[in-house]
């Protein structure tokens, strides 16, 4: 798994919790690949699906990232 979905994830929620109020400290990035098909193009397998919860130090630790980033960008660009 890419550790920037975690970072985006964070980041919407940064932008949530400044924009409506709130304290979102959790999230869920779902993800799903199409099923392998055949030469005639058939479905021959299942789709796949993973779940991946954030929340706690993980989140923490990606909200962090995040900051970094953002910092990052004032600093290159003022």
């Amino acid at each position: 798994m890419d550790y920037d979905y975690f970072v985006q994830l964070c980041a919407y929620a940064e932008a949530h919790n400044e924009l409506h109020g709130t304290h979102i400290k959790k999230g869920v990035v779902l993800m799903c690949v199409k099923p392998d098909l055949d030469a005639n193009h058939n479905i021959i397998g299942q789709p796949k699906y993973q779940e991946f919860v954030l929340e706690g130090a993980e989140f923490e630790k990606y909200r962090t990232i995040w900051w970094k980033k953002v910092e990052q960008y004032y600093l290159l660009n003022m």
